[in-house]
């Protein structure tokens, strides 16, 4: 989870409350950029666990059974909405006890 953004206030909040973001820059900026290292943003420990702000931690361990994909395509397509959805909406059903 995280997030793109050209607007450096909303870089600034979204950096302070603790979401990952990324700076995106106009392409005529780029003969000023200096990259000096490049490196992971977040790499997860030998507990598979990320470690972000405020002590929070994400397990990253492999689970079972593992998340199921729920959409792939792009993000701006009616298709990824319908598909949170139903997904939320089949998390809400009780279970069937017909089998």
């Amino acid at each position: 989870v995280g997030a793109f953004t050209e607007d450096l206030n909303t870089l600034d909040q979204l950096f302070y409350a603790g979401i990952p973001v990324w700076y995106v820059r106009p392409a005529s900026e780029t003969p000023n950029v200096r990259i000096d290292k490049v490196g992971w943003v977040i790499a997860a420990d030998a507990f598979q666990k990320l470690r972000l702000r405020f002590s929070f931690e994400i397990d990253v361990s492999n689970t079972t059974p593992p998340h199921r994909i729920i959409y792939t395509g792009l993000a701006n397509k009616a298709e990824r909405y319908r598909s949170m959805v139903m997904y939320i909406h089949s998390l809400l059903q009780p279970p069937s006890h017909l089998g």
